[in-house]
């Protein structure tokens, strides 16, 4: 898997790969290299054996199905519910990323209301929780690629230098999802440390 630690596009399906001792990260900012996984010159780009392919949901999509079938179970409802889940954080959630932390990391600027973005954010976050989390994870008591889709943005929300510069107030049902993803994922620590170059990592140089 090609692409850095501090985009969570990226940590999804890196967070799997190390999970799932299937594959791991090439920490890149080497967009020849990402073109080579990923015609478009984007990342998360992926390599595997002649295969290649990008976009970080169909990548979770595909891994799945290659290396780790429990996390994306079988059954027309059970990934209908997982699909819709990824889907809707991506049409509603991601853009309260460009938003609230994309500003604070310098890849975007910051909303004209700052405030009103911040309680956006987590107002979307509180109506995901309500379909999507009311069982411990996104559809049951394991772990899901939804899950692994929005562990990293989660995370990131959470952070306090997202808290105090874009005045977002993390909910308490993501706070939890965010502990319990962290125990029951033995690779989220990821998140967390990378040579200075992890989620937690740049945002905590950002304060």
């Amino acid at each position: 898997l090609l692409g850095v630690c501090a985009s969570m596009n990226v940590m999804g399906p890196a967070l799997l790969l190390s999970a799932a001792g299937c594959g791991e990260l090439k920490a890149t900012m080497d967009k020849a290299e990402w073109k080579e996984a990923n015609p478009f010159g984007q990342m998360p780009g992926l390599k595997d054996g002649d295969y290649r392919m990008g976009e970080s949901s169909a990548i979770l999509r595909y891994l799945a199905e290659a290396y780790a079938p429990d996390l994306y179970p079988e059954g027309a409802e059970k990934r209908g519910f997982i699909d819709w889940a990824i889907d809707r954080f991506v049409s509603k959630c991601y853009p309260d990323t460009v938003a609230c932390v994309y500003p604070i990391l310098g890849y975007a600027p910051a909303p004209a209301d700052v405030e009103a973005a911040g309680k956006q954010c987590a107002q979307n976050m509180e109506d995901f929780a309500k379909v999507f989390l009311k069982e411990k994870f996104i559809g049951g008591d394991a772990l899901s690629i939804a899950d692994y889709k929005v562990a990293p943005f989660f995370f990131a929300f959470a952070h306090e230098v997202v808290k105090e510069k874009s005045k977002v107030e993390c909910p308490e049902r993501i706070a939890q999802f965010n502990k319990d993803f962290a125990e029951a994922c033995k690779s989220s620590e990821m998140l967390k440390a990378a040579g200075g170059f992890a989620i937690q990592e740049v945002l905590d140089a950002k304060k």
